[in-house]
């Protein structure tokens, strides 16, 4: 490719977003004509504000109007697209910048800048160290006290049994 002049490239971009707390509040007092960028806060606001900064470009940030994050359709060949992602396909903005999921299907008529915040479920556990196997390594998932118990129990029922069958008048003859 050729290389890009910094000259020519746009200086002034058209964002859109969705309301999704903690990356994007509202403001409770804005006005009736509708949100815009003063009315914003969170961390969208806040990495657009240090992006232009460092990158020296202005913005305008909007919610996207259905509320979507945006869906693809394709039907005989026609692609519609909604929320968010209709806007950037359809070049009503420039970009969008939201918690939004990289799926195959959006990737087909979108680009995505590297994922900047993941927060998936992780999980996290210490490694395990191998341990030499033991004779009674059975043994191990319960206490030594509720072997003990268990034991005293079988025999306890052993020895009740015994002795229910010796009083009985019906165990001896059958």
């Amino acid at each position: 490719p050729a290389p890009v002049d910094p000259q020519t490239l746009q200086r002034h971009f058209r964002v859109t977003t969705i309301e999704e707390p903690p990356f994007l509040f509202l403001d409770p007092n804005r006005t009736a004509a509708g949100p815009h960028h003063g009315d914003m806060t969170g961390l969208v606001v806040e990495m657009m504000n240090e992006l232009s900064a460092i990158a020296n470009f202005t913005y305008t940030m909007t919610l996207v109007g259905d509320n979507k994050y945006g869906a693809i359709d394709v039907q005989n060949g026609v692609v519609t697209a909604s929320g968010m992602i209709g806007e950037v396909v359809r070049c009503e903005s420039d970009l969008s910048a939201s918690p939004l999921s990289i799926t195959a299907e959006r990737l087909e008529y979108v680009s995505f800048a590297s994922a900047w915040m993941d927060y998936g479920l992780v999980l996290h556990r210490q490694k395990l160290t191998p341990k030499e196997p033991k004779l009674f390594a059975f043994l191990d998932p319960f206490d030594n006290v509720l072997w003990i118990v268990i034991v005293a129990v079988l025999f306890a029922t052993a020895v009740l049994l015994a002795l229910v069958r010796r009083i009985s008048p019906h165990a001896r003859n059958p």
